[in-house]
């Protein structure tokens, strides 16, 4: 089960376990971790853990939330991740199984590039899948999904990802400049749940839209 350790100039204050969908931060005694700070917002930051996956939002906090040393908004967290609000570090660790790489970086994609066989490389695994551009400058490329999240949109305007679990492959919404537009699956705007995905499936993303299959 993933954790949070919460502490102040290096002493530990407490552990907390994320065993919610969703944990809050703040000063109010109403949140799932409570910091007593005037730094610290009411309802400043919350926790979402969705298959396995962490990822953190600041809730419009006054002075910021900070995940190793970078100003966030909403961020995926990896193993090891220091967050910090006020003067207080709180550190992310994941269990073995949900250690895998995250978001580490906000691309166009995160995929590796092909060399134009991407069906065939993804063909080497029965459970594999690939993605097809459908417009724009990348239009006709074929990248094969080999990580365990992809990252698809344009940094500051609207980013989304591809999972990979055991169940199959999940498409979710991470983060927009505009909360009133979001990605969409078969032209259909998605939710704060990850839509699990099937073969012919259409993704936009930024403006950018792509076509899911399993190989």
């Amino acid at each position: 089960m993933p954790k949070i350790v919460l502490s102040l100039e290096e002493n530990m204050i407490r552990e907390f376990d994320l065993d919610k969908e969703e944990t809050t931060i703040g000063r109010r005694s109403t949140n799932d971790i409570q910091i007593q700070n005037l730094a610290v917002s009411g309802r400043h930051a919350r926790i979402k853990v969705a298959l396995d996956d962490a990822f953190l939002e600041d809730l419009g906090s006054t002075n910021g939330t900070y995940v190793n040393g970078r100003l966030i908004k909403k961020q995926a967290l990896n193993d090891g991740d220091e967050i910090i609000i006020g003067k207080y570090k709180l550190v992310y660790y994941a269990t073995p199984a949900t250690a895998e790489p995250a978001l580490s970086s906000m691309l166009h994609t995160n995929t590796d590039e092909t060399d134009g066989d991407g069906q065939a490389k993804a063909a080497e695994n029965p459970n594999s899948a690939i993605i097809e551009v459908k417009n724009g400058a990348k239009a006709g490329q074929i990248l094969p999904l080999q990580k365990p999240v992809t990252t698809l949109g344009r940094p500051g305007i609207q980013i989304a990802a591809i999972m990979k679990k055991p169940e199959g492959y999940f498409f979710m919404h991470i983060e927009s400049e505009d909360e009133d537009s979001r990605p969409r699956h078969n032209q259909a705007e998605i939710g704060e749940e990850p839509v699990l995905l099937s073969s012919g499936d259409n993704l936009t993303v930024a403006g950018i839209s792509v076509e899911f299959m399993l190989s």
